[in-house]
């Protein structure tokens, strides 16, 4: 999925997760913590590139 917006990104995440399933989402920018309060405890972080943030829920 694709979204111009952190929001639009945030919610297509939680309707995956609450189908059971994982979600990986890539960002130039940090989501906020409000955002991250919107959903479960991703179970991980990266940042593979300097420009780059990465959150991972699921397998």
């Amino acid at each position: 999925m694709v979204s111009d917006s952190a929001e639009g990104v945030v919610l297509a995440a939680a309707q995956a997760l609450d189908a059971g399933g994982a979600v990986r989402i890539t960002s130039p920018e940090p989501l906020g913590a409000d955002l991250l309060r919107e959903l479960p405890v991703y179970s991980g972080q990266e940042r593979p590139f300097p420009a780059s943030h990465v959150y991972t829920w699921g397998k």
